[in-house]
Formats: C-alpha cells, structure tokens, sequence
C-alpha cells in the first residue's frame, strides 16, 4: 500500500504540472453509522458508507487541436471506515478521444450504463437503501476491457453505448456486456431509457442480478422546490436460472417500479420520500420498500444526511432493506436506517 500511495503521488504531482495539458483531482468522503433489524430478532449497530462509497478521482485532457483532445478519468471508490478498496482504480480507468461535434469514444474499465445514469431518476439518489435494493445491486458496478460512446447533446438528447467483450476464444457470447442509454433533459424534465446486458462465462443469462438482461425506463420532473421521480426497471434471465441466496427459488424475471419526490424547504433542507415495489414470478414473491430520508446542506460542499426504510415482503421474497445487509426470513418485514456526513472536493 505504501508502493501504491507513493507512485499515486508521483502520478499526480507529475501530472499537475503537465504543461501542454488539464488535470484535475477531486472526489469525496462519506461516512455515518447505520442501524437494521437482523435475523431472529437481532439487531445490528454499524459504520455505514450507505449513503455511497468514498471516493478519489483524477481526469485528464489535453486538447489536440481541430475541436479535438485526448481525455482520461482514473476513479477509486474506498470505505472511510477502514480506508480500504477493493484495487487501485477499481470503479473507472478510461482513455480516449473527444470531440465537441461526435462526442467521446473510450478504452477501459467504466462503470455500467444504467450505475452512470440511473441515479438521475432515482428519488433515493443510488443510495443502499432505494433503487437498488430490491434487484440486490444489479444496477450496479463497472464493466472491464470495455468501449463506451457518449455522444454530444442535440436539442436536449444525448446517446451512450456500450459494449464490453468478454474475450474468450471461440465463444464470442462468453463474458460480453452490452448497453444503450438514451437521455433527454429540457425544461425541468429528465428522462432516461437504458437496455443492458452481461452474460456468463458460457455465453448465457443464468443469474438474475448478475448474468442477465435489463431494461430500464424512468424520469424525473422539477418545479420549483419540488423534483418528482417514477420508472420501472425489468430484470430477465433465462430458464437455466441458478438459485443461489439472493434468488432461492430461480426466478427469471424481476419487475421494479418506483415513485417518489425530493423537496428543498428553507434552502438548505431537502426531503426525501419515495417507494419502490418489486414483484417475482417462478412463486417467488413480491416486496415494497419505503424509503423516508432528509438531506442539510452545511456549505456547498458539505451536506449531512438520514434515511429510513422499510423493506416489507410477501411470500418468498426476502429483501433486506439495505443492499446486501443480513436477510430477513422470507415473507417478512425489515426496518433499517444510516446517518452520516459527506464532503465533496
């Protein structure tokens, strides 16, 4: 760790003092405690990054001339609780090319298209206990060796895809991840609609939150102090399922809905309501999960927060009501709720 910590910090003083071109280092920390109702009729008291990890990001560019430049975007998501991550740049490590008339073309690990853009319509924001929760965390995480486009705004549409190969020799199937994101923002109107796949190490659609196909759909409308929020998202996986902990009777598919609104009051203070309703086939039943949170502003910067949460589930469903948090029994309820701090710089 001091290896890595040591050539980071040559990295980004050599990099600061690059003539020709920009780099800017940024990123956040978060942290809080975090409280959920566990199995059996334990509880269980803990420090929570539920909010969103913490994070360290450098980006790069050096304009080429001609409307062109050369761009890169290093980002490491860490836990404050014990400064650890799971690799060096683990969320994104991307290189490319961009042009403010065709937009930006680039090489590396990026996260996925629906992490990237969901948050937009999520009246939960990506926290652990909102839009995630009951699709056990499909939504998110990066997609390594990939190629993503993101081409320029036209008359309030923008275009991203996709596509990462999976890069095993005779099965062009094996590994390969897919996306499209279309999106439009326009006179206080957000939208968003998102197709994505990944697929096994054999090529198939074996694992509903993880091997699987999505489609999401979901905008957002702001007035005045009020953002109102609503989407489905469906989750789709074929009839060589594997039951595992997260889905233990193989269900194929996942249909999420969600509604909810964000309301500044005095300024500083945000409120946060929202519900999100998943439902199962294969038997494997359905879960609501309410969400009631508050957002103060300290500085612009600088922002406290708390969220609660109830995850109530009907027959086999068993969501818990944070994003891999011990699970209930099935057919049963779970209450949670985290507090805490986050500083962006």
């Amino acid at each position: 760790m001091k290896r890595i910590a040591a050539g980071l910090g040559l990295m980004i003083g050599a990099s600061l003092a690059w003539a020709d071109g920009e780099v800017r280092v940024s990123g956040r920390v978060t942290g809080g405690l975090a409280y959920e109702a566990a199995p059996a009729g334990r509880s269980a008291l803990r420090f929570s990054s539920d909010w969103g990890p913490s994070l360290l990001i450098i980006k790069g560019r050096e304009e080429l001339g001609a409307g062109l430049a050369v761009q890169f975007h290093l980002e490491d998501g860490f836990s404050l609780g014990d400064g650890k991550s799971d690799g060096i740049f683990n969320r994104q490590a991307m290189v490319g090319i961009a042009s403010a008339d065709w937009g930006s073309l680039m090489v590396g690990r990026a996260l996925s298209l629906s992490d990237g853009e969901l948050w937009a319509v999520d009246p939960g924001g990506m926290q652990t206990t909102a839009i995630e929760t009951l699709v056990n965390g499909r939504i998110w995480g990066p997609r390594s060796n990939a190629l993503t486009y993101a081409s320029p705004q036209r008359a309030g549409f923008s275009l991203r895809l996709q596509g990462a190969l999976g890069e095993r020799p005779g099965n062009a199937r094996a590994g390969r991840q897919l996306g499209a994101a279309l999106s439009y923002v326009d006179a206080g109107w957000t939208f968003k609609a998102i197709v994505d796949e990944a697929r096994d190490a054999n090529g198939r659609f074996t694992d509903l939150y993880n091997s699987s196909r999505q489609l999401a759909l979901g905008a957002k409308y702001t007035q005045g102090a009020a953002s109102w929020f609503g989407g489905v998202c469906q989750l789709s996986s074929d009839r060589d399922t594997v039951a595992d902990a997260f889905n233990p009777l193989a269900a194929t598919r996942n249909r999420l809905a969600w509604l909810g609104v964000n309301v500044r009051t005095g300024g500083a203070l945000t409120l946060v309501g929202a519900a999100y309703h998943a439902a199962l086939d294969k038997g494997a039943g359905s879960a609501t999960l309410l969400v009631a949170g508050v957002k103060y502003a300290l500085s612009k910067n600088t922002e406290l927060f708390a969220t609660a949460g109830r995850a109530a589930n009907r027959g086999k469903a068993n969501f818990a009501v944070v994003v891999y948090a011990d699970r209930p029994t099935p057919g049963s309820a779970q209450n949670g709720a985290y507090v805490g701090i986050v500083q962006h710089w």
